[in-house]
């Protein structure tokens, strides 16, 4: 009966894990989509004022205060690497491998969630010569 709760308990974790993954994807992918809008802001500053205009304010965003924008996210990303590495192995010491229902999930999540994780700490940024020497401390 005892081992029933456990796998209860587990199965509950890993649903509340799998829920946690999809969010986390779509802002992944929120991330994504963002950053080609940037992509293309970058593509017409050239020859376009406006774009010129968004850029410059994009920038003075991304630099306000004593840190960049987006350095606490980077942050938090290794964080949340962490936190589901360590995750992880504790899951595995407590189910036995022979478990192989509750493994193969488990490995599943743990597997996509990472994937999703290294992909938007190494998403492309997009490519175009810096306007000046500050944008592409704030962009690199």
């Amino acid at each position: 009966m005892n081992e029933s709760k456990q796998m209860e308990e587990l199965k509950g974790m890993i649903d509340a894990l799998q829920r946690r993954r999809l969010g986390f994807k779509k802002q992944i992918e929120e991330f994504k989509s963002l950053q080609g809008e940037i992509g293309q802001i970058y593509q017409n500053a050239d020859s376009c004022p406006i774009a010129m205009s968004k850029l410059k304010k994009l920038s003075d965003v991304m630099t306000k205060g004593d840190k960049p924008l987006h350095q606490p996210m980077v942050e938090k990303v290794a964080v949340v690497k962490k936190t589901f590495d360590e995750l992880g192995r504790q899951l595995k010491q407590l189910i036995p491998e022979e478990k192989v229902g509750v493994s193969v999930a488990k490995k599943s999540a743990a597997s996509s969630l990472n994937a999703e994780v290294k992909a938007e700490t190494a998403a492309e940024k997009p490519a175009r010569a810096p306007i000046a020497k500050k944008h592409r401390r704030s962009f690199a």
